[in-house]
């Protein structure tokens, strides 16, 4: 992921609602969208591989 700013504001959106990175992992499976907690947590640094 390029955009740091995009990093910050998953992260704090999740903190803010109490929320872990395997809490939004499976919120994620229940509408379809498979994403791993480590992926998640690639999400939040920054760190994005195609």
């Amino acid at each position: 992921m390029r955009n740091q700013n995009i990093a910050k504001v998953l992260k704090e959106y999740r903190k803010r609602n109490h929320l872990s990175v395997n809490d939004v992992s499976i919120l994620l499976e229940d509408r379809s969208f498979t994403a791993a907690p480590k992926t998640i947590y690639g999400w939040e640094s920054g760190v994005s591989h195609s």
